[in-house]
């Protein structure tokens, strides 16, 4: 071999392997790359062939063919097949010839060429190198038989096919060669390497950077939208946590729901006890100016008569708690027993001990709710507190009253064993036992 032909087979290799590394650097699929592959194949056995004549002028047709075929099964992997045709000799003689190989001088095609007669050229070509075939109880008829279940697992070209073909081997049970073997293994990490792996990526990428709702860490109660990623590295919340969903249920109840009326309601009957509780003071001081001017306070928040005496006042008061706790859904037997409590007052001195109690009780209420309200904007449930536990007794031994209320003050639990509705009942914090001043 002259140093110009090493120099162009060197050229054709380089050129070949620049060509591999542009289909893997395009990103192709694998029908696509498959393509390519079949279009530079095919323009380098071209190349080849113009290469092959122009180094050997003098070759034989022969010796063409022979270098093409050669070529072609470097290439492909594959043995090119001999295609039968029958031709008349010199003398008259019929033959059949390879077309795909020089045909000899003087002999010419005869006759139609159907797919019948060019499998029984096969036929007749396999039997010359398998003399003892139809010894052995073969004939044409199994031998096409054979060849066609052959053709199925012929080397595709396309690297799909070929591992399908080789899977479908390993399915029917027939053993696999080496490189059958090793085709398989490289052909999955290949899948991991160029399909399964960088889809995994894209997917992850697109995860991460879609955008979702997250609470917003300089305000809780606001959603704000930002990518997956960088919420999840940040830990913040989202609007499905127990915390936001918590806050935002009890962002409704004590605005737009029941826990807003009832505050409505407390808030209502306070400001107008309080107006009957000053009243009451100026009656047991029988002072007429204060008489008239809380009276006329009352009058003018509730639309009702101003209470002028004692009776009246009593009935204010009566109506003010009816009112309010009929709202509460209080049942008729328990505003029958707030009636009781009322008319037991005998004295402008007693009434007002009497709205004290109640006032104590609705303060308390509203104390319980705002804790409620905090804590749920925490995301956590509003246990009551150690020595807080209710008429029942207090948690861990603390001393039991037979009347409780809270604090207005701190909201503490309070309690007394004297008349609640008597100004000179001595109230003490259920929590550490001291006498609220």
């Amino acid at each position: 071999m002259t140093k110009q032909q090493r120099r162009q087979m060197a050229q054709r290799d380089e050129a070949r392997k620049q060509a591999q590394l542009d289909v893997a650097a395009a990103g192709l699929s694998p029908e696509e790359e498959a393509a390519a592959t079949s279009r530079k194949n095919l323009a380098y056995i071209t190349q080849a062939r113009k290469d092959f004549k122009s180094v050997n002028p003098d070759a034989t047709p022969a010796q063409e063919a022979a270098f093409v075929s050669d070529l072609i099964t470097k290439t492909y992997g594959i043995t090119q097949k001999p295609v039968w045709k029958e031709f008349a000799g010199p003398n008259g003689e019929k033959d059949w010839l390879d077309i795909t190989q020089p045909i000899p001088p003087g002999y010419t095609a005869t006759g139609a060429e159907t797919t019948d007669t060019r499998k029984r050229a096969d036929y007749a070509a396999y039997l010359k190198t398998h003399p003892d075939y139809e010894a052995k109880g073969g004939n044409y008829e199994k031998w096409v038989v054979t060849q066609g279940q052959l053709a199925k697992i012929e080397t595709p070209t396309s690297r799909d096919d070929r591992y399908i073909a080789i899977e479908q081997k390993r399915a029917l049970g027939q053993p696999l060669s080496k490189d059958e073997q090793a085709y398989t293994d490289a052909y999955n990490i290949y899948i991991a390497k160029r399909v399964t792996g960088p889809m995994l990526q894209r997917v992850a990428a697109q995860a991460a950077d879609r955008y979702v709702p997250f609470m917003d860490p300089s305000n809780p109660e606001q959603v704000i939208m930002m990518p997956v990623a960088v919420g999840a590295a940040a830990k913040l919340g989202t609007p499905q946590s127990i915390a936001f969903q918590t806050d935002k249920a009890m962002s409704k109840y004590m605005t737009s729901g029941k826990g807003g009326e009832n505050l409505v309601y407390f808030n209502t009957a306070v400001d107008h006890l309080k107006l009957l509780k000053e009243t009451a003071n100026a009656l047991n001081n029988g002072d007429i100016q204060l008489i008239n001017k809380w009276g006329n306070a009352f009058a003018t928040a509730t639309g009702d008569p101003a209470p002028t005496d004692f009776e009246a006042v009593k009935s204010a008061v009566l109506g003010e708690l009816a009112k309010t706790f009929s709202g509460k859904g209080a049942t008729v037997e328990e505003i029958a027993m707030l009636s009781e409590v009322i008319n037991q007052a005998q004295s402008p001195e007693q009434i007002t001990g009497a709205i004290t109690y109640y006032l104590n009780s609705m303060d308390g209420r509203l104390g319980a709710m705002r804790t409620q309200w905090d804590m749920a904007k925490l995301g956590q449930p509003a246990f009551v507190g150690t020595g807080a536990s209710g008429a029942g007794g207090g948690a861990g031994g603390a001393k039991t009253y037979k009347h409780y209320a809270t604090n207005p003050q701190n909201h503490h639990r309070i309690g007394t064993d004297d008349d609640p509705h008597s100004s000179n009942a001595k109230w003490y914090d259920v929590q550490t036992g001291k006498l609220v001043q």
